[in-house]
């Protein structure tokens, strides 16, 4: 009989090429449960920004029944058959919708920002009494707070007049309220394991210390650690 030959193929070694295919879940993996919660509550304070700027600019907050046609009104302009005309006599219920909805859309651009800095070794100024964490938490609820006041001024003001009917542009108006405060929840969740984790490793550093100057400082406890067998001094040196 012929000699049969077999060829093997080797397995191909899985090398730094091969996990460099995605980089970025590869980079996302090597971050901390606290990173990523804060990347998440960054993510969910872009869409919130990006929701308000479209809600404040569009014009479809209500649409009021007028000689048999539609009127669509916003913050900035109402429209009819596809003409737009900015507001001429402005109610003083629009300025303060105006002025909540802006604070809102930059309390939530800042709120990115600051989110982003505490991802970073930046600190600070010295002069300021609060952390990057804080400050971003303060932000997003603030912000939050902003969007709900002008749209509930807004929404109270129109339903009082004849013929008006809420519109579509309030419906991401109020989501936008609802991903501040999941925002503002996610940085505030981050914060408080921080926190814990630097409890857990000044205590554990703590215990640490005392244990080591315990021993240097108490001749007893040396002797007493001298004197136990061989395989209890080993343990508590490795511990130490």
């Amino acid at each position: 009989m012929g000699a049969r030959l077999i060829c093997l193929r080797q397995p191909q070694d899985e090398g730094p090429a091969a996990t460099s295919k995605w980089p970025l879940l590869t980079w996302f993996k090597k971050l901390t449960n606290i990173e990523r919660l804060r990347i998440g509550g960054i993510a969910i304070s872009c869409l919130e920004t990006i929701l308000l700027v479209v809600v404040i600019s569009t014009v479809s907050w209500v649409k009021r029944f007028v000689r048999g046609i539609f009127v669509f009104q916003g913050l900035w302009q109402e429209c009819s058959l596809g003409n737009c005309v900015y507001l001429a006599d402005t109610p003083n219920y629009i300025y303060i919708s105006r002025f909540f909805m802006l604070l809102s859309a930059a309390t939530s651009y800042g709120s990115v920002v600051t989110g982003t800095l505490c991802l970073t070794p930046i600190q600070p100024p010295k002069w300021w009494t609060t952390t990057w964490p804080t400050l971003t938490i303060g932000l997003c609820f603030v912000s939050g707070f902003n969007g709900a006041m002008g749209l509930f001024n807004y929404m109270r003001a129109a339903t009082e007049m004849t013929n008006t009917f809420l519109s579509w542009s309030l419906a991401p108006g109020w989501f936008s309220v609802i991903l501040a405060t999941m925002a503002g929840v996610c940085h505030l969740v981050a914060k408080k394991w921080e926190k814990d984790e630097d409890t857990t490793e000044l205590f554990t550093g703590m215990t640490i210390k005392t244990l080591k100057e315990d021993l240097l400082e108490n001749p007893a406890s040396q002797g007493a650690l001298k004197g136990r067998p061989r395989g209890a001094t080993s343990k508590s040196v490795t511990i130490l």
